[in-house]
Protein backbone atom coordinates (compact mmCIF):
# COMPACT_ATOMS: atom_id res chain seq x y z
CA UNK A 1 0.00 0.00 0.00
CA UNK A 2 1.27 3.49 -0.83
CA UNK A 3 -0.43 6.46 0.82
CA UNK A 4 0.58 10.14 0.48
CA UNK A 5 1.51 11.86 3.74
CA UNK A 6 1.40 15.54 4.59
CA UNK A 7 4.47 17.43 5.69
CA UNK A 8 6.56 17.20 2.55
CA UNK A 9 7.32 20.60 1.09
CA UNK A 10 9.24 20.13 -2.16
CA UNK A 11 9.68 16.35 -2.18
CA UNK A 12 6.64 14.10 -1.90
CA UNK A 13 6.35 11.89 1.19
CA UNK A 14 4.51 8.56 1.10
CA UNK A 15 3.77 5.89 3.71
CA UNK A 16 4.43 2.36 2.43
CA UNK A 17 3.19 -0.88 3.95
CA UNK A 18 4.81 -3.93 2.37
CA UNK A 19 3.06 -7.28 2.03
CA UNK A 20 4.99 -8.61 5.05
CA UNK A 21 3.74 -5.71 7.19
CA UNK A 22 6.98 -3.71 7.11
CA UNK A 23 6.24 0.02 7.27
CA UNK A 24 8.46 2.52 5.44
CA UNK A 25 8.48 6.18 4.45
CA UNK A 26 9.36 7.00 0.83
CA UNK A 27 10.42 10.45 -0.33
CA UNK A 28 10.25 11.22 -4.04
CA UNK A 29 11.27 14.35 -5.91
CA UNK A 30 8.80 15.91 -8.34
CA UNK A 31 9.04 14.86 -11.98
CA UNK A 32 11.87 16.51 -13.94
CA UNK A 33 9.41 18.61 -15.97
CA UNK A 34 8.01 20.28 -12.81
CA UNK A 35 9.08 23.95 -12.66
CA UNK A 36 11.62 24.48 -9.88
CA UNK A 37 14.40 26.75 -8.72
CA UNK A 38 17.93 25.50 -9.35
CA UNK A 39 18.69 24.81 -5.67
CA UNK A 40 15.53 22.69 -5.30
CA UNK A 41 16.71 20.07 -7.80
CA UNK A 42 19.25 18.48 -5.43
CA UNK A 43 17.34 18.68 -2.14
CA UNK A 44 16.64 14.96 -1.83
CA UNK A 45 20.31 14.10 -2.41
CA UNK A 46 21.27 16.33 0.52
CA UNK A 47 18.54 14.88 2.72
CA UNK A 48 19.80 11.36 2.00
CA UNK A 49 23.41 12.32 2.78
CA UNK A 50 22.59 13.81 6.20
CA UNK A 51 21.85 10.54 8.09
CA UNK A 52 24.95 8.90 6.61
CA UNK A 53 27.14 11.83 7.60
CA UNK A 54 25.78 12.07 11.14
CA UNK A 55 25.96 8.29 11.76
CA UNK A 56 29.66 8.71 12.45
CA UNK A 57 28.99 11.40 15.07
CA UNK A 58 28.37 9.85 18.51
CA UNK A 59 26.17 12.72 19.73
CA UNK A 60 23.83 12.51 16.70
CA UNK A 61 23.73 8.71 16.86
CA UNK A 62 22.60 8.81 20.52
CA UNK A 63 19.91 11.39 19.70
CA UNK A 64 18.60 9.31 16.79
CA UNK A 65 18.37 6.16 18.92
CA UNK A 66 16.69 8.07 21.76
CA UNK A 67 13.99 9.44 19.45
CA UNK A 68 12.84 5.98 18.25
Amino acid sequence: MREPMSGGTYNGVHRLVLTDGTRLVLKLPPSPDTPAMTYERGLLTGEAAFPRATAACPAWSRRARASR
